[in-house]
C-alpha cells in the first residue's frame, strides 16, 4: 500500500523551512548536518527534505530500495566508513515508503545492525561521528522523487551492499521510524517485537568480511557438508546435556565425566572433531565475528531471538542462525579442551596464547546469552523468561573471565538509557503482569523510566532491590532502592547467577509472620514494604578482601588473610555476647567457614542441601572445615612471608646507616664508645630498640622463609586422608570466597555476625523484608509517614543464622512493620 505525500506539490523552500526544525531531534544523541549544509545538499540533489506522513492506526512503515541517483563521489570522506559507503557506487540510494498492517502484513524483511558500525572498541567521540546523519537517501513515490532523508554513513554502506541481495521491502529503524517524533517512536518500539517476529527473514549485518571471517565460513560449510551427525545434533540437546558433553569432551580422560549412555558415541565423535581442530585461522575468524559490535548491542537480543528465520551477513558471506549456534557450541567444547589440556608448547605458541583462549571463552559466554534466550522462545516445550530475569541477564556484568572488562564483554550496551528496558519488552510473555505495567515513552527521563520499572517489578520480585548498587550508579538522583540499569551492575553476592538466588531469608516456610501484610508498593518514588528489624550494627570490620589495583598494594592473599582473621575475631566476640543473651543466634562453631564463603560453602548450586554445603564427615572432620583450614594456613604462610620481606627491608634501612656510624665511631673513639653508642647510650636508642624487636619477630616468623621442602604443609593439623580429600575440594571453597571481595564483616549487639557492603556503618540496621532472598542493610533518614520509619537502602547482607528463613522460623513473634525506603 503506497501513500502519496499531500505536500508533494509545495515549493521546495517551504519544505526546507518547515521541516528543518524536525531534524534537530536526534535518536541516541545523533547529530545532523547544519541547516546551511542541508540546504546545499538539497540544492545539489534537487529535492526537498521528506516530511514523514502520520501512520494510520494499526500500520507500520517499510522502505523498499529502488533505483539510484548519480552523485559526486566527493561527498564521501577518506575514512574507512566513507570508503566503504562509496566503494559500491557513487549513486545516491533511492527507495519508497510502504505501509503495512500489523495484522496480515505484506511480505517484508528486517535489518538488524549497529548505528555506529561493527567495531566494538570505539571512543564516544568516534561513535558520535559515525552515527551522524549526513548521507542523503532519496524518497520516491512512483516515478517521482518527493524528498530526501539523511542517514548515517554506516547505514548507507549496509544498504549499498544489501540492495543486490533483496528485492523486498525492508524494516530499517533509522528510516522507518520518524526519529523526530517521540510519540511515534514510543508506539513503534512497543511493537518492535511484532515487527521482527513477522518478518520473512531478518538480516543481521555484522560488517565487512575479513580473511579470518572467510576462513570461519569455510570451516562452518565444511562441518555442515561433512554430515557429522553428532555435530548436526548439537542444537537438539538441552543445556544440561550440552554441559555434560562439554565436560566429558574436555576432560583428559573422557570416561571420568559421565554422559548418558545414548550419547557416548556423540561424545566420542565430538571429541575427535575437537582434537582435529588445528586450523587456528578458524579460531581467529570465530573471535573476529564474535567481537563485532552487533553482539554487544541491546537491540540485537530482541532482533535475533524473535524471528523464525535469521541470517547473519558479513560482507559477501551469509549463514543461518542454526549454523552459527552449532559452531558456537563446538568452539565452546574446543576451548574447554584447550584450556584443560595445556602443554608447555601451548604456553609458548604465538597463537592462541593463554590470554587468547581466555578471551575466546569470554566471547562464547557473552554471545551465548543471546542463543540461550532464543531457545526459550523457539525451543519445544520451553517457557519464556520473565522480564526481570531478562533485565538481569543482559544488564548485569559477566565477571566469569578476567578479560571481560578489558574487551567490553561484561554487559550489552544501549545508546539510549531507556533501551536497557525497551529493547527487551517483546521477549517475555506478553501477558506478564510486569510487561503490562510498563509504558514505553521517550519523552520521560531515564530516571523516571527506571523508577517506574522498579515500582512495577518490586510487586512481583522484591529482589530488584539487590541490583540497586550505589557505587556504580550513573544517575545519582535515583531513589536508593531503584537500580540504574545503565551502570556496571554486578551479580548480587546472594545469587549464584544473575537470576538464581542462593537463599530464601524473606520466605517464612513455617511461620505466619507475613499473614495479613500487604505486598510491596511505591508512593511518589518511595517504596513501602513489610519487614522485620533483626538488630542494629554495633561494629564494622576494617579489613576488606580486595584485589590489588597496583603493584604497590598488598597482594590479594594478604587482604584475604586479614579478612578471615577479622571474621574469626568477630565470631569470638559474638560467642561472648551469646553467653550474656539467651535470645542470641545459635552456636557459631561453623560460622567462620560459612561467613567466609557467603553461605555457599562447597555447594555448586542454589538451594543446596546442608550436606552439599558442608561436605561429608571424613574421620570426624567436616570437609568444609578441613578445606577452610588448608586455606587459612596457606594465606597465613604467604602473609607472614610478605610481612617478613617488608620487615627485612625496614631493618636494612635502619641498620645500614647504623653500621656506617659504628665504623666511623670506632675509628674516632675506639671500641668502648662505639659499643656504648650502639647500646643506645648515645643517640641511637630508637634504632637499637627496633633491632631488638626485629630479633623477636624473626624468632616467630623466620621459619616460614625456609626452603619449600622444609615448609610446613597447609592443613598441617589434619590427618593425611582428611587433608588429601580437602585439597581436592578446596578450590571450590576458594572460588566461593573470591566472590566475597569488596565486603566487610559486621557484628550486632545480640551477637549476629555477617558480611555487608563497604558502605555499612555502625547504627545501620539489619532487616529481613518480605520475600527478599537475603537480609538487607538500611540506614535511618528523615521522613516517613503514618508512624512508619524512613530508611535509605544501603545493600544486601549475609548474616549467620538469618538465611533461608531461619530467623523467621525461630522468631515468629518478631515485630512486623512497614518500612519506607526512599
Amino acid at each position: 500500500m503506497l501513500r502519496v505525500s499531500p505536500h508533494a506539490s509545495l515549493p521546495r523552500s517551504l519544505f526546507i523551512n518547515s521541516t528543518l526544525p524536525l531534524l534537530c531531534a536526534c535518536r541516541r544523541q545523533r547529530k545532523l548536518q547544519t541547516a546551511s549544509q542541508v540546504r546545499y545538499m538539497m540544492q545539489d540533489l534537487d529535492a526537498p527534505i521528506y516530511p514523514y506522513v502520520t501512520l494510520q492506526p494499526g500500520f507500520f512503515r517499510l522502505f523498499k530500495l529502488v533505483g539510484s541517483h548519480s552523485r559526486a563521489a566527493s561527498s564521501y570522506d577518506g575514512s574507512p566508513l566513507g570508503q566503504a559507503a562509496g566503494a559500491a557506487s557513487n549513486a545516491t540510494l533511492e527507495g519508497e515508503f510502504v505501509e503495512s498492517p500489523f495484522q496480515n502484513p505484506i511480505v517484508y524483511e528486517a535489518l538488524s545492525y549497529c548505528w555506529t558500525g561493527h567495531e566494538r572498541a570505539l571512543s564516544p567521540e568516534e561513535r558520535c561521528k559515525r552515527s551522524t546523519l549526513d548521507r542523503p537517501i532519496l524518497v520516491r513515490e512512483g516515478v517521482h522523487v518527493v524528498g530526501v532523508l539523511l542517514i548515517s554513513a554506516v547505514l548507507e554502506g549496509i544498504l549499498l551492499q544489501l540492495r543486490t541481495h533483496t528485492d523486498k521491502p525492508l524494516f530499517v529503524d533509522q528510516l522507518c521510524i520518524n526519529q523526530a517524533d517521540n510519540s511515534e517512536k514510543g508506539h513503534l518500539v512497543r511493537h518492535m517485537g511484532e515487527i521482527y517476529s513477522k518478518a520473512k527473514q531478518v538480516l543481521a549485518w555484522l560488517g565487512p568480511s575479513t580473511l579470518e571471517a572467510d576462513r570461519l565460513v569455510s570451516f562452518m560449510t565444511h562441518l555442515e557438508e561433512d554430515s557429522n551427525p553428532a555435530y548436526l545434533r548439537l542444537c537438539d540437546h538441552d543445556y544440561p546435556t550440552l554441559d555434560a558433553l562439554r565436560l566429558s569432551v574436555a576432560a583428559p580422560n573422557p570416561e571420568s565425566k559421565l554422559v548418558p549412555s545414548d550419547l557416548i558415541k556423540d561424545r566420542d565423535l565430538l571429541r575427535d572433531t575437537v582434537m582435529a581442530m588445528q586450523d587456528d585461522m578458524a579460531l581467529r575468524g570465530f573471535m573476529d565475528i564474535c567481537s563485532r559490535q552487533l553482539f554487544g548491542r541491546m537491540w540485537i537480543v530482541q532482533e535475533a531471538c524473535l524471528p523464525g528465520t535469521l541470517h547473519f551477513v558479513c560482507g559477501h558471506n551469509a549463514w543461518h542462525v542454526d549454523q552459527f549456534e552449532r559452531v558456537l557450541l563446538l568452539f565452546t567444547m574446543f576451548l574447554a579442551y584447550r584450556a584443560g589440556n595445556l602443554t608447555p608448547e601451548d604456553v609458548t605458541k604465538e597463537f592462541p596464547k593463554v590470554d587468547d583462549i581466555i578471551f575466546a571463552i569470554g566471547l562464547c559466554r557473552f554471545v551465548n546469552r543471546i542463543f540461550t534466550t532464543r531457545r526459550t522462545i523457539h525451543g519445544q516445550g520451553q517457557i519464556r523468561m520473565p522480564l526481570f530475569h531478562l533485565l538481569t541477564k543482559f544488564n548485569v556484568a559477566d565477571t566469569g573471565t578476567p578479560l571481560t572488562e578489558e574487551h567490553d564483554l561484561q554487559k550489552f550496551r544501549a545508546g539510549n538509557p531507556r533501551d536497557c528496558l525497551y529493547s527487551l519488552l517483546a521477549l517475555p510473555d506478553e501477558n506478564g503482569t510486569i510487561v503490562q505495567r510498563v509504558e514505553v515513552s521517550y519523552e520521560k527521563s531515564a530516571q523516571t523510566v527506571f523508577t517506574q520499572l522498579a515500582e512495577a517489578v518490586v510487586r512481583d520480585d522484591p529482589d530488584v532491590l539487590l541490583f540497586s548498587q550505589d557505587h556504580s550508579k550513573q544517575f545519582k538522583d535515583l531513589p536508593s532502592w531503584v537500580p540504574d540499569w545503565t551502570s556496571q551492575l554486578l551479580c548480587p553476592f546472594g545469587y549464584a547467577q544473575s537470576s538464581k538466588p542462593l537463599s530464601t531469608a524473606g520466605y517464612a516456610r513455617r511461620s505466619r509472620i507475613w499473614e495479613g501484610s500487604t505486598e510491596p508498593y511505591a508512593v511518589d518514588s518511595t517504596l513501602v514494604i513489610t519487614g522485620t528489624l533483626i538488630d542494629t550494627i554495633s561494629k564494622v570490620g576494617e579489613h576488606v578482601y580486595e584485589t590489588p589495583v597496583s603493584p604497590h598494594h598488598k597482594p590479594t592473599e594478604v587482604s584475604h588473610h586479614y579478612f578471615l582473621s577479622e571474621i574469626e575475631y568477630f565470631c569470638r566476640l559474638a560467642r561472648k555476647r551469646q553467653a550474656e543473651d539467651p535470645e542470641s543466634p545459635p552456636c557459631l562453631q561453623d560460622a567462620p567457614w560459612l561467613i567466609a564463603s557467603g553461605g555457599r560453602g562447597l555447594a555448586s548450586s542454589p538451594q543446596a542441601s546442608r550436606d552439599e554445603v558442608f561436605g561429608p564427615d571424613v574421620q570426624g572432620v567436616r570437609l568444609l572445615d578441613a578445606a577452610y583450614q588448608i586455606w587459612r594456613h596457606y594465606l597465613e604462610r604467604l602473609t607472614k612471608k610478605h610481612e617478613l620481606l617488608g620487615w627485612q627491608g625496614r631493618r636494612a634501612e635502619v641498620l645500614r646507616p647504623l653500621e656506617e656510624q659504628w665504623l666511623e665511631m670506632k675509628k674516632r673513639t675506639g671500641l668502648f664508645r662505639a659499643m656504648a653508642y650502639w647500646l643506645g647510650l648515645g643517640g641511637g636508642w630508637d634504632a637499637y630498640e627496633f633491632c631488638e624487636k626485629f630479633n623477636q619477630h624473626w624468632d616467630k616468623f623466620g621459619p616460614v622463609m625456609g626452603t619449600e621442602g622444609s615448609a610446613e604443609e597447609d592443613g598441617r593439623n589434619l590427618e593425611a586422608e582428611v587433608r588429601d580429600e580437602a585439597a581436592v575440594v578446596s578450590p571450590r571453597l576458594g572460588k566461593a570466597m573470591d566472590i566475597q571481595q569488596g565486603r566487610k564483616c559486621f557484628l550486632t549487639p545480640r551477637g549476629y555476625v555477617g558480611l555487608g557492603t563497604l558502605d555499612s556503618k555502625p547504627e545501620d540496621v539489619v532487616a529481613i523484608l518480605r520475600e527478599l532472598s537475603v537480609p538487607v542493610i538500611l540506614r535511618h533518614c528523615d521522613g516517613g509517614t503514618e508512624g512508619r520509619q524512613c530508611f535509605q537502602y544501603i545493600g544486601e547482607a549475609y548474616c549467620y543464622g538469618m538465611m533461608d528463613g531461619k530467623a523467621l522460623d525461630q522468631h515468629s513473634d518478631a515485630v512486623v512493620s512497614s518500612f519506607c525506603i526512599v
